[in-house]
């Protein structure tokens, strides 16, 4: 009897021994996959935007997206992430995340324009001086600063401007460059119309995380992580998106827009500046030409998103009686300006900001 228990007692340390050596190797594994991944990789580019027909006879592009794969996050209360600081080439942010433009080492206070967004405002796709807020710069003769950031949404420019006025900046104009991220995060099935794009991301977190997590599943994490990842877990579905079918979703989303504009616009006004609102274009808003990007043109499920969102922000601004530059249409013809869905080359960028010059005069 006493040899069974001892042979038993030797079985389950040898089991317990090997299971903590597959918990611990499988993390490992994946960080040395990455590491090695990230090594072989340096200097080459996988996004493959470069190579579209709009970019031309562009040299640049090929390292602006090399670049933009090296950025890297962090959070920050009720504006949720920032952008560290990076220099490279074509991308340079500064130490509080905003990306800069020329050579001034001013500071926002300094700027007269602040210029809110979320990627294309921010520029993915152009080098800094060819961003908005520098075509902006230069078509309005007013220092401008690019406070977009990937990803943003309304509310978190709107957080970000009371913020901002706290630290003592009073710019004349403040511009905010709104509606492709309220559709394309918000619309999705695992967020609300108040949702920032990582809001079930970080609610995973946190429930990992939490009192009612055991240390079984705290051990056992990186396997069920693993499992997902190669299950197509962390991977949005195409029928990932229901303001299609769910029209109160899609009314809170224009409403939500809509009434961070309006708190917006009193916060400014009431700081003696103008407040300018931009409902930004989207490929599958009008008619401009995407027939170079087939994975694009063919997205049924998002251009759904989009032809029914977008008239209910456009039809809540009117009920509100709030002013706005409508640029849904500023793309439209046989030239190509897109990149992806939203992002578009310089020279896109160039004619936004000119559109919204008009506007600061």
């Amino acid at each position: 009897m006493k040899a069974f228990l001892k042979t038993v007692a030797i079985n389950v340390v040898l089991l317990g021994f090997l299971l903590s050596l597959f918990v611990i190797a499988v993390p490992m594994a994946l960080d040395l996959r990455d590491f090695w991944r990230a090594y072989a990789n340096a200097g080459k580019v996988s996004d493959t935007r470069h190579q579209l027909a709009a970019y031309k006879d562009e040299s640049w592009p090929a390292q602006h997206f090399i670049e933009f794969a090296q950025l890297r996050t962090v959070y920050h209360d009720f504006i949720v992430w920032r952008r560290q600081k990076f220099d490279g080439k074509t991308v340079h942010i500064d130490e509080n995340g905003y990306r800069r433009h020329g050579s001034r080492t001013d500071t926002v206070d300094d700027a007269k324009v602040w210029m809110f967004g979320g990627s294309t405002a921010w520029g993915t796709g152009s080098p800094d001086d060819g961003t908005i807020a520098s075509y902006l710069e230069k078509a309005s003769g007013l220092r401008t600063f690019n406070l977009g950031e990937t990803g943003y949404n309304a509310h978190q420019g709107l957080n970000l401007l009371m913020k901002l006025y706290v630290e003592g900046g009073r710019p004349e104009f403040v511009v905010f460059y709104d509606g492709v991220n309220e559709v394309e995060h918000k619309c999705r099935k695992d967020l609300t119309f108040f949702s920032t794009g990582q809001d079930a991301h970080i609610r995973q977190k946190l429930q990992a995380n939490g009192p009612d997590a055991t240390r079984t599943s705290q051990i056992f994490r990186p396997i069920a992580q693993l499992v997902a990842r190669y299950t197509g877990g962390d991977v949005p579905a195409d029928d990932s998106y229901n303001c299609d079918i769910d029209t109160k979703k899609a009314d809170l989303i224009a409403r939500n827009l809509v009434n961070d504009w309006i708190n917006a616009r009193l916060i400014v006004e009431a700081r003696g500046g103008k407040f300018v609102g931009v409902l930004q274009p989207v490929a599958y808003v009008g008619s401009p030409n995407i027939s170079y990007m087939p994975d694009v043109e063919k997205d049924a499920m998002l251009r759904r998103q989009y032809d029914v969102v977008y008239p209910k922000i456009e039809a809540e601004l009117v009920k509100a009686g709030v002013a706005y530059v409508d640029l849904t249409s500023i793309f439209n013809g046989k030239e190509m300006f897109y990149v992806d869905f939203c992002h578009v080359i310089p020279k896109g960028n160039e004619m936004i900001a000119a559109a919204i010059a008009k506007t600061l005069r």
